[in-house]
C-alpha cells in the first residue's frame, strides 16, 4: 500500500458528537498539514521555511485526503501518502544527508514526532526549528478552550499525538530558548552535495557534520561540483537545534580551503535559555546583519584577519 490511513480525533467541540463546523475544519486541516510541511522540508533540507516555489513533491506529500467524518467525538479519517511514493529522492537514500525517516512513513508521522518532541521537557530539537514549532502553536490556537486532538495510525505507535490549547505557552517557552542564528566560518570536507537545490553538506570530523544551502540567487550552485571530497570553508548564517547544536548553515559562499583556515574546522555552538528581552534583540541583530556586503571578491582574496573583523 502507497497510503496510510489515520483519525484525528477532536474533542469537547460546541457542537454535536461528529460535527464540525466548515471554518473550523479548514482552519485545524490547514494548520496540521502546514506543521506536517514544515517538519518533512527540515528533515530533508535542514531547515523548515524558505523562500522561492514549493517543491512538487512536498505539495504531494501534504495534500492529505479526508475520506470521512465520524461521531464518537468528532473523528476525521485521513489518508496521506507514504514518503517513499513521493519524496523518494529526498528521503530513499539513507545515507545522504544523515539519519532520515522510514519511506514508509509519512508527513503526518513527521508531524506527529515534531508535535511529541516540542512537549518534551528537554529536547535535542532534532524534529523542530523556529518555523515548525511557531506552526505548532497556531494549530494550539485553533482550539477552542477544553478542546482536544489526538492523532492515532493504523497499525502502529508512529503517527501518535495529543494537544490542547494550554499547550500553546509551553510551545512558546520552547521559542525563546532556539538559539538566535549567528553568523560563522566552517572549515570540513564538502562530502554530499545536491545540485538541484544547492543543499550540501561538510563533514567537520567522522562523527560531525553540518547540513547547508548554498544561496543560488547570490552564487552559482554549479561551484559545488568540482569541490566534492575537498577540504573547503563556507561562510553564512547558522541556525541551532533547541540544544545549540548547529543544523543548518545558509551560506552566502564557499571556496576551498586555504592556509589558515583551519582555525575555523570547529562546529560553533549557540547560546540557550535566553531571556525574553535578549532573544529578541539577538535575532533582531541577525536579521539586520547584511550578509551581502561580505559578497564581492573572490573567496581566499581577503585574508583571514578581514573575514574575522567582518564578524565582529
Amino acid at each position: 500500500m502507497n497510503t496510510k490511513h489515520y483519525q484525528l480525533r477532536i474533542s469537547g467541540l460546541s457542537e454535536d458528537s461528529g460535527e464540525i463546523r466548515a471554518t473550523t475544519l479548514v482552519e485545524v486541516v490547514e494548520a496540521l498539514r502546514v506543521i506536517a510541511e514544515r517538519s518533512m522540508r527540515l528533515l530533508a533540507t535542514g531547515t523548515g521555511s524558505t523562500k522561492g516555489a514549493k517543491p512538487k513533491w512536498l505539495e504531494e506529500a501534504t495534500d492529505f485526503s479526508i475520506t470521512g467524518l465520524h461521531a464518537g467525538s468528532t473523528v476525521l479519517e485521513i489518508q496521506a501518502e507514504k514518503l517513499g511514493e513521493v519524496a523518494h529522492n529526498q528521503f530513499g537514500q539513507k545515507k545522504l544527508f544523515g539519519q532520515q525517516p522510514n519511506i514508509d512513513d509519512t508527513a503526518l508521522d513527521l508531524a506527529a514526532s515534531s508535535i511529541n518532541e516540542a512537549q518534551e521537557e528537554n529536547p535535542s530539537g532534532e524534529y523542530f526549528d523556529t518555523s515548525v514549532l511557531e506552526a505548532i502553536d497556531k494549530f494550539c490556537k485553533t482550539a477552542q478552550q477544553g478542546v482536544q486532538f489526538e492523532l492515532v495510525s493504523e497499525g502502529n505507535a508512529k503517527g501518535h499525538f495529543a494537544l490542547d490549547a494550554e499547550k500553546s505557552s509551553y510551545i512558546n517557552k520552547k521559542l525563546l530558548n532556539i538559539p538566535a542564528p549567528q553568523v560563522s566560518i566552517i572549515s570540513g570536507t564538502l562530502d554530499q552535495i545536491r545540485y538541484g537545490d544547492g543543499l550540501f553538506s561538510v563533514a567537520i570530523d567522522e562523527k560531525t557534520s553540518i547540513k547547508g544551502q548554498l544561496k543560488s540567487d547570490l552564487v552559482d550552485t554549479e561551484i559545488l561540483r568540482p569541490l566534492w571530497g575537498k577540504l573547503v570553508t563556507t561562510q553564512g548564517k547558522v541556525h541551532f537545534k533547541m540544544s545549540g547544536q548547529p543544523r543548518f548553515i545558509e551560506a552566502q559562499r564557499i571556496w576551498k580551503k586555504n592556509k589558515g583556515d583551519d582555525v575555523f574546522q570547529k562546529m560553533p555552538t549557540g547560546k540557550t535559555n535566553v531571556s525574553d528581552t535578549l532573544f529578541e534583540l539577538r535575532l533582531s541583530t541577525a536579521k539586520s546583519f547584511d550578509l551581502e556586503k561580505l559578497v564581492g571578491a573572490w573567496p581566499g582574496d581577503e585574508p583571514i584577519e578581514e573575514l574575522l573583523a567582518e564578524l565582529d
